[in-house]
């Protein structure tokens, strides 16, 4: 009796595993429809639909919204919540199609900030996507982010210099929320020192200013901004009084 329930056994799996691979086939049928079906349907495999993680992270980026979301419910399904639909959006941040990777924020946004650690260098990145609302929706995500700073400073920093005025403004304000963490984006603070736009130069200011005497290569370019108003100049001297640990740094200024 075992020995047949064994076999029989055997027999399902193989079946459930050459079904799987037909609606796996399916994910890239023509129609959109069809591809809706199939990733419902591989959902229902639950944690023995892994074999299709692959085509589903690639449906995350279809050019057709309900298949984008069939394919989320079903890694979420598969994952039993979050573990494989956040690499999965992450990957889909860099999609061909902006509305793909708009769909992925939206879809990283309605998560929890603890688990959304595996999709950090994948947001840093996507704060300078091309497509404004998909920048829109990234800083927002990561505005609230609650992460230790030594995670999302070097996910962010390199965005610190992007074209976007506002993506820069808020680098520049987490990085001085992030305190004497932010010391490793210190090059970076150093370069936006000469920011056109007065908001990133105060938040650079400030979080120079927090470094201490970490940040000593600072003191040049800070050093050159006590030329400006006198509203930047001073935030230029705080900072470089903090580095220098008092005025000795301003006397030859």
């Amino acid at each position: 009796v075992r020995a047949v329930a064994i076999s029989m056994l055997a027999r399902s799996e193989l079946r459930c595993q050459e079904a799987a691979q037909a609606l796996i086939k399916a994910l890239g049928d023509a129609q959109p429809a069809r591809r809706e079906q199939a990733a419902h349907a591989l959902g229902g495999f639950g944690v023995g639909g892994e074999v299709a993680f692959d085509a589903l992270a690639e449906s995350l980026q279809d050019a057709t919204d309900v298949v984008r979301r069939a394919a989320a419910d079903a890694l979420s399904a598969i994952g039993g919540g979050p573990r494989l639909l956040v690499p999965a959006a992450a990957g889909a941040l860099s999609a061909k199609d902006s509305s793909a990777r708009l769909f992925a924020v939206q879809t990283l946004a309605g998560m929890e900030s603890p688990v959304l650690l595996p999709a950090l260098p994948a947001l840093g990145k996507a704060l300078e996507d091309p497509a404004p609302e998909v920048r829109r929706e990234v800083m927002t995500l990561v505005a609230k982010l609650e992460v230790r700073p030594e995670l999302l400073v070097p996910a962010i920093v390199a965005a610190l210099d992007a074209d976007d005025v506002k993506v820069r403004e808020l680098v520049a304000a987490r990085l001085e929320a992030s305190g004497k963490e932010a010391a490793p984006a210190l090059r970076a603070l150093v370069a936006a020192v000469r920011d056109p736009e007065r908001s990133v130069r105060a938040s650079v200011f400030r979080t120079l200013g927090q470094l201490g005497p970490v940040a000593a290569e600072a003191v040049p370019a800070l050093v050159e901004e006590l030329g400006r108003p006198l509203g930047e100049w001073k935030s230029a001297a705080d900072a470089l009084s903090a580095i220098g640990g008092g005025p000795r740094l301003l006397v030859p200024a």
